[in-house]
């Protein structure tokens, strides 16, 4: 614990047991929002996916009409495309269910006990539970996502350092991230 001039707030944080699947799925889906929230800002993201959909609506009607089927061939073409298109839809749900599922336990093994998070003056240092150490400079910081369950620190819009909360039993988490994002505001700041 470290006191400031008018508060008092946890310069080190511990992450104490191993994030569970939940936690792991939760900080993946909050990654996955907050990385499809930045590429919808890229120009033309929105236009990409719409395209995706009409493709594979397309492929897919092309493929179930070449089909030699005497149903097929009886039906009109609208209501045809349309089943290839809710078929293709469902089958891509459940591949991104499972596809998350996977990338969370990924994520989960990479969020083992005994991470420590320090702020020093000029850099947010983190050391993962073998001890490699890393030091990140406040200002190479792009983005600090605090929600209820999770602590996210952004890098670039696909690399975040995350923290699951609930993991860091017994410390002040709120306190810690109150400090860490007024650290790295002043820190802005001053370099602007």
């Amino acid at each position: 614990m470290t006191t400031g001039s008018s508060s008092t707030f946890v310069a080190e944080l511990i992450q104490s047991r191993n994030a569970n699947a939940s936690e792991a799925l939760a900080i993946f889906h909050a990654h996955m929002k907050t990385f499809r929230s930045r590429m919808a800002a890229v120009g033309g993201s929105r236009l990409n996916q719409a395209a995706l959909v009409v493709a594979a609506g397309v492929i897919g009607a092309i493929l179930f009409i070449a089909v030699e089927s005497r149903w097929v061939q009886s039906l009109p073409w609208i209501y045809t495309a349309s089943a290839v298109v809710f078929l293709a839809a469902v089958a891509m749900r459940v591949w991104v269910h499972v596809y998350y599922k996977r990338c969370a336990e990924v994520c989960r093994e990479s969020l083992k006990a005994n991470r420590r998070f320090l702020m020093e003056e000029n850099a947010f240092v983190t050391i993962n539970a073998a001890g490699v150490s890393t030091s990140i400079p406040w200002t190479a910081i792009e983005d600090i996502v605090d929600d209820k369950n999770t602590l996210t620190i952004y890098l670039s819009a696909a690399e975040g350092i995350p923290l699951p909360k609930a993991a860091c039993e017994n410390q002040n988490v709120e306190d810690f991230c109150r400090e860490l994002r007024r650290r790295w505001r002043d820190r802005r700041r001053a370099r602007a």
